[in-house]
């Protein structure tokens, strides 16, 4: 098949810049699945209807008004296997003052229904905690994409740090791939080539981002994402939980000023930033039209 064809590979055509490309999302409820995955993973699994009815109130109940429920549910895997007895469900909590994973077993969906879900959600720490979690989008069904670029840097990554590393079914971006997430932060990556495995795993351990495949963290609006990467670019400044997200500013002639707060000091960050239309388009998926407009950011002062 043409790579050209490939939403990816056109994305990187168009010079598109990974940054302000996450999709908000705070909280995530991670379930084990060795099922078939199809277009959309999670409404479409083998589970039973009582089992996504419960994760999807539940979600929906716990998430914010600008989220999308929708998203919440990720199924996860990290072997071949069709049939595992012992499985696992997380709860990430990206968007709170101290972001945490809290990690529940379960043999029978039945299992699903009683755990403390709801509590854990509401901030008690009901389960078994996480320090972190890599997620690989190898969703091969929602975009051709995530399997082809997904399932190579998902092997690379789990070869090294195998308790560590998940499949998982959409993440969002998938022009992007291979798409991946680091937990629980809500930092995503994107583009990530094989060689930079070894780098991207050292960094994750010393809480550090890797700033060449910064996408954004979703816990961020788009345009604040777009104000941390140049501020970062700038800086130099890579500790996960260096700055936190203040407020936002449209100003005229395509211009934003975003208000970020460094964590170190709790000095106050204004970047401003214009946004100017590159004047071409690229597929959101695979086998769509290119109708997404590529924009340029560049800072100001």
């Amino acid at each position: 098949m043409d790579e050209a064809s490939f939403c990816a590979k056109h994305s990187i055509d168009a010079s598109e810049p990974l940054a302000g490309t996450v999709g908000l999302r705070r909280t995530w409820i991670l379930l084990q699945d060795h099922g078939p995955w199809h277009e959309k993973a999670f409404k479409q699994s083998d589970l039973p209807d009582k089992v996504k009815r419960h994760l999807k109130e539940l979600s929906a109940e716990f998430i914010g008004e600008d989220e999308k429920a929708s998203n919440a549910v990720v199924l996860i895997r990290n072997s071949e296997r069709r049939e595992v007895e012992q499985k696992k469900l997380f709860v990430v909590q990206a968007g709170a003052d101290r972001p945490s994973i809290q990690q529940f077993e379960w043999e029978t969906p039945s299992d699903i229904l009683r755990l403390p879900l709801r509590c854990t959600l509401a901030g008690e720490a009901a389960g078994t905690p996480v320090s972190n979690l890599i997620l690989v989008c190898t969703n091969g069904s929602r975009d051709r994409c995530c399997a082809k670029f997904g399932m190579p840097l998902y092997r690379a990554l789990s070869d090294q740090a195998p308790n560590l590393v998940w499949r998982s079914s959409h993440l969002g971006g998938h022009r992007f791939a291979p798409v991946m997430a680091w937990l629980p932060y809500g930092v995503y990556y994107g583009r990530v080539p094989l060689e930079a495995s070894s780098q991207v795993l050292k960094d994750i351990e010393a809480g550090a981002l890797t700033l060449e495949y910064f996408r954004g963290r979703s816990t961020f609006p788009k345009p604040a994402q777009i104000a941390e990467s140049l501020l970062r670019a700038g800086e130099k400044e890579r500790g996960v939980s260096a700055y936190r997200f203040l407020d936002q500013q449209n100003l005229a002639d395509g211009c934003v000023r975003v208000g970020l707060e460094r964590s170190a000091d709790s000095a106050r960050i204004d970047v401003t930033y214009q946004v100017t239309p590159s004047g071409t388009a690229v597929m959101p998926s695979c086998g769509e039209d290119a109708h997404e407009p590529v924009h340029g950011y560049a800072r100001i002062g």
